[in-house]
């Protein structure tokens, strides 16, 4: 038998081997380790030297052969991408390339690239996969019509990559190119999939109306075609919860979420990570509705298969962060340090996560009166939100109003207005008739009246009341006519006083447990004896339970 018949015989062995794989894989019933072992000696031939050693050489091996021999590769590479060696899936691929580029069969080159793309995607190596599926693209470009589902393939996966670097309009623009394709298609299952990622990409940009315009279409295309427990259904369902959860519909959310969680425990492994995510986006909800031990129960399940699968993966240190947010809201404050810390252990690079967690620590050493550790992390928090984040940027805003609270709390009066003036044209800009806007009117004021700029702060407190009109029976309004109340009286101007914590009283009495703080302080304003003498604090008037909001 010649060199070229015994290497085709191999390849022969190798197709019955991948058949034999696939036929027992589902079952468990052969070693995959075996397999692949087994695989990879038929690969190597009658030659002692491993397939690495093999140079081309068109006069010794004609097309046919390098052919076989490069989807050899390709489905070993395939083998340990499934198995999570990427490393390894990486070396087989590239050993394809090769072939294959000395080669004519340009379509199986494009699959190569896209295969490499998938696995550099994998590795977070964006721009090598970027180059990938673009060298992927325009050869497709150049051998399929312009409706083919092969581009439909590679623009997803474009939009998919541009989807997770952020960069939201290059996403839309690829996934809109996959769309038209698609909707020309008798297969409307692979619709049904890009509508559910082009919801995706608008919930991630919180555009949550154009979110839930997708997601619904997705939802209507894949119940039409898929059995009720299958996983792109789950996938649908998960995304629509949290859409519900971001819109504060959390009935909504919670039912979507919880079909979620009932497909994937039926169909997945116990350790799969789109169950972890779920745990999370579980946890996540149930601290949204107070609801402590149970957000505590699954972000602990999240945690438990993040471990497992990746222990340095971003999702693993969002999962901690959001521990730390319930163990902080519970005021459990050394538990939410450990998982603070142990989130930004993980983060080791810049990201709107590891600020996040930079501002929950800080809140942490906030709240434990720790004020400069709290200026440190509050700082950084800062300075990687005004790297990353567009502006303005609602996130941003609020940023900044934790360091105006903090510097007022130290007494440096002047870093305060500054931070909070930082604060005020963003939600100027953004947020010109809310609640959010007349807080910071609020505190910018309280530092005026602090200095006794009684002029300024009532400007500003006029200002509040104005923007607070479409919101009458708000705290926000309570605070603002107790404010008012604290200015006139430290100017002496008892009327005037009286009138604006009266107004107050009528608003917290509405609004507020007869003995909450608010309605008992306001009483003790009001009593003849304290309205002409008492001595007090603008900033205790509207803040004695208030720190900075926690992220």
């Amino acid at each position: 038998m010649t060199q070229k018949e015994t290497q085709l015989a191999s390849s022969k062995v190798y197709q019955e081997m991948v058949q034999v794989f696939l036929d027992h894989s589902k079952s468990g019933q052969r070693s995959f380790k075996q397999l692949k072992n087994s695989l990879e000696e038929q690969l190597k031939g009658p030659s002692e030297s491993p397939p690495s050693s093999f140079r081309l050489n068109t006069e010794e091996y004609d097309l046919e052969y390098n052919s076989e021999i490069a989807l050899e590769y390709s489905d070993l590479a395939s083998f340990y991408q499934k198995e999570g060696n990427f490393e390894k899936a990486l070396e087989y691929y590239t050993m394809c390339k090769n072939i294959q580029e000395a080669s004519f069969n340009q379509s199986d080159l494009a699959v190569t690239y896209s295969n490499i793309a998938s696995i550099c995607c994998e590795k977070e190596l964006f721009e090598e996969a970027e180059t990938y599926y673009m060298k992927c693209l325009q050869i497709e470009q150049k051998i399929y019509p312009a409706n083919s589902q092969n581009l439909a393939y590679t623009y997803s996966n474009l939009g998919s990559l541009y989807s997770q670097i952020s960069s939201p309009q290059k996403a839309e623009t690829f996934y809109q190119k996959c769309k038209e394709i698609q909707r020309t298609s008798p297969n409307k299952l692979d619709l049904g999939i890009t509508y559910c990622n082009i919801g995706c990409l608008h919930l991630e940009n919180k555009n949550l109306a154009k979110a839930e315009h997708s997601l619904n279409k997705a939802k209507a295309i894949l119940k039409s075609l898929l059995p009720k427990d299958h996983l792109d259904l789950a996938f649908c369902y998960g995304n629509l919860g949290i859409l519900h959860f971001d819109k504060e519909n959390l009935d909504k959310a919670g039912k979507y979420l919880e079909k979620c969680k009932a497909i994937q425990k039926s169909e997945l492994p116990p350790l799969h990570p789109f169950l972890a995510a779920t745990y999370a986006n579980l946890g996540s909800f149930y601290l949204d509705k107070e609801a402590y031990e149970l957000s505590e129960h699954w972000l602990l399940e999240a945690v438990q298969v993040l471990k497992q699968f990746n222990p340095r993966s971003n999702e693993l240190a969002s999962s901690y962060s959001e521990l730390g947010k319930l163990y902080l809201e519970t005021q459990n404050y050394s538990k939410a340090q450990t998982h603070y810390s142990m989130s930004l252990k993980i983060l080791s690079q810049p990201s709107l996560l590891q600020a996040k967690s930079y501002a929950g620590l800080g809140q942490v050493f906030y709240e434990k009166g720790d004020l400069d550790q709290a200026e440190q992390n509050f700082t950084k928090c800062v300075e990687i939100e005004e790297d990353l984040l567009p502006f303005p940027s609602l996130d941003l805003a609020l940023s900044y109003s934790n360091l105006g609270t903090l510097y007022k709390e130290k007494g440096q009066f002047m870093m305060a207005e500054s931070y909070f003036t930082k604060s005020l044209r963003i939600e100027e800009f953004l947020l010109p008739n809310s609640q959010e806007l007349s807080t910071t009117l609020n505190n910018l004021a309280q530092i005026y009246i602090q200095q006794k700029a009684f002029v300024q702060a009532e400007t500003l407190l006029l200002r509040s009341l104005s923007v607070l009109e479409k919101h009458p029976m708000c705290q926000e309004s309570g605070k603002t006519f107790s404010s008012l109340g604290c200015m006139y009286k430290d100017k002496g101007d008892s009327e005037k006083a009286k009138h604006y914590f009266e107004q107050s009283k009528l608003v917290f009495e509405e609004l507020l447990p007869a003995d909450h703080y608010y309605n008992t302080w306001v009483r003790d304003q009001l009593h003849p004896n304290l309205i002409e003498n008492l001595e007090f604090s603008p900033i205790e008037c509207v803040e004695e339970d208030w720190s900075p909001s926690k992220n």
